[in-house]
C-alpha cells in the first residue's frame, strides 16, 4: 500500500510540474526591465526576458498552456484604469 502511494505521488508531482525556459544572449544583465539611458527629456527602457515558466492548466474542461514571466503580474483590470484616467 505504501507503494503505491509513493507512486501516486511521484506521478502527479511529475505531471503537474511547470517547465521554465531560460533564454541565454539577453539583450540586458538584469532581468526584466533595464535602464538603456536617461536624459531630461526622456528615458529609454529596454525589457529583457531571461526566463519563462510554461505550465498547463484546465480552462472549461480544455487543457492549456499558460505562459508566466517570474515578477510581472498583469492583472485583467484595463478598464479600472481607463476610468480613473478620464474619471468616468
Amino acid at each position: 500500500m505504501r507503494k503505491i502511494l509513493i507512486i501516486t505521488v511521484l506521478l502527479l508531482t511529475v505531471s503537474f510540474a511547470d517547465e521554465v525556459v531560460t533564454f541565454d544572449n539577453n539583450w540586458a544583465d538584469n532581468p526584466l526591465f533595464n535602464v538603456n539611458y536617461e536624459t531630461p527629456s526622456g528615458i529609454e527602457i529596454v525589457f529583457s526576458m531571461h526566463e519563462m515558466v510554461v505550465a498547463e492548466m484546465e480552462i472549461d474542461g480544455i487543457m492549456m498552456k499558460n505562459f508566466g514571466v517570474p515578477g510581472i503580474f498583469l492583472p485583467n483590470d484595463l478598464w479600472q484604469i481607463y476610468c480613473y484616467s478620464s474619471r468616468c
